[in-house]
């Protein structure tokens, strides 16, 4: 059988959306978007940094996650950046 003529050929669609903006990570350290204050896992980590400010791994997963706010932010990450070069050595 012959093929059918290319004459009417149709145009694929995009497979996805090119209209969805980027999210922007504008907190410093920030490599995650933040979830919203009633995601588990958020409340988990931000009530244990509460109870234990030396939580080494509630203080990265805020930090990566900009949970912090304002100053609070600045000195989270310099303590974050203090841990993660003491890790690689």
């Amino acid at each position: 059988m012959a093929a059918s003529s290319s004459s009417a050929v149709a145009t694929a669609a995009p497979a996805f959306d090119t209209s969805v903006a980027k999210v922007v990570l504008s907190k410093p350290g920030q490599r995650f978007p933040t979830p919203s204050p009633g995601a588990g896992d958020r409340v988990f980590y931000e009530s244990l940094y509460r109870e234990r400010p030396s939580s080494e791994m509630a203080m990265v997963w805020c930090v990566e996650h900009g949970v912090f706010q304002g100053d609070e932010a600045m000195t989270a990450f310099k303590e974050y950046a203090r841990w993660k070069t003491r890790a690689r050595k």
